[in-house]
């Protein structure tokens, strides 16, 4: 009986049990009707994932501390044809009082969300290797000069306590996701880095890549729980290289061999770019639609990590 409801809600792998039109990218990455939130969303990454996800249908909830940088986004970026939109919500994501304050405009407003993108994160260098003389004392001279363990905790509040906190909150919105009025997976995709999968400190960034690799468990802990408890909510992590943002910029000429030579010796980036925003959106398309998709933790990173 499961078997035979499962063939007619899923169909099989089977080319004949397939609609007309049913693999076609249209419907494959289809988001239009769905609910979308994407916390820091008024600027970099957060900004082209919502303007992706909204270009295509979706309505795009976008959070950020600062009133004037969210409206403005909003308004600028906002589709001006179609079904999708962006609709600003100030509020600040790493403490209580503003997750509480984006529940509330979303219970009040939706049924359900259908995609929760915990994208907001600071960035602080805490050690500059490259201004020590590299010795011992050195080092722990400088870590005693400059580090405190508030700055530390703050990036772990910022970068993954605050997606913890978020997620929960949001939990059972998502729990209700539907599509077309079928129940369908939420789902959150927490955007990591590539910070939290290197083996080296890239330079001193010690607080800002255990952040990140604090986001990869934690996210990895938060898929295999909501499956085990068939709650109905997929959790996948995105972790970008190199796209210039609000957090990641590269201050470069126009020169694009010298831009090449920049990004392949200077940032180890063996494809030599940045990313850009499609070859990003792509990607959350892809996770925010595949149903079958949990806790799986994807770099884009033009090839970085092949090399750490």
């Amino acid at each position: 009986m499961v078997v035979e409801s499962y063939r007619t809600e899923y169909g099989n792998v089977l080319a004949d049990s397939l609609t007309p039109g049913q693999l076609s990218s249209s419907n494959l990455f289809d988001v239009s009707g769905q609910v979308a939130v994407v916390t820091g969303g008024g600027t970099g990454i957060g900004l082209i994932t919502a303007l992706g996800l909204a270009e295509n249908g979706a309505k795009v909830y976008i959070t950020g501390r600062r009133a004037d940088v969210v409206n403005a986004a909003a308004e600028k970026y906002s589709p001006k044809k179609g079904t999708g939109s962006i609709v600003p919500v100030v509020g600040d994501m790493s403490s209580k009082e503003g997750v509480d304050a984006l529940r509330a405009v979303l219970v009040k407003n939706e049924k359900y969300v259908n995609v929760l993108i915990n994208n907001h994160a600071i960035q602080v260098i805490g050690l500059k290797f490259h201004e020590t003389d590299g010795t011992a004392e050195g080092i722990s001279a400088a870590v005693d000069a400059v580090e405190s363990f508030e700055k530390w905790t703050e990036m772990y509040r910022i970068n993954c306590a605050s997606y913890f906190f978020t997620t929960m909150a949001l939990l059972p919105l998502l729990a209700k996701a539907e599509v077309g009025g079928k129940k369908q997976p939420g789902s959150v995709i927490n955007v990591s880095s590539i910070s939290g999968l290197c083996n080296d400190s890239q330079g001193g960034q010690f607080n800002y890549n255990a952040s990140k690799a604090a986001v990869n468990h934690l996210s990895s802990m938060m898929a295999a729980e909501f499956a085990e408890r068939e709650l109905g909510v997929r959790v996948n992590t995105i972790c970008p290289g190199h796209f210039p943002s609000g957090i990641n910029t590269t201050n470069l000429d126009e020169s694009p061999e010298t831009k090449y030579q920049f990004a392949r010796k200077e940032m180890e980036i063996p494809f030599g770019r940045p990313g850009v925003a499609p070859e990003y959106v792509r990607l959350v398309l892809s996770i925010a639609t595949n149903t079958y998709q949990t806790g799986t933790l994807i770099p884009i990173d033009g090839g970085y990590m092949t090399k750490h």
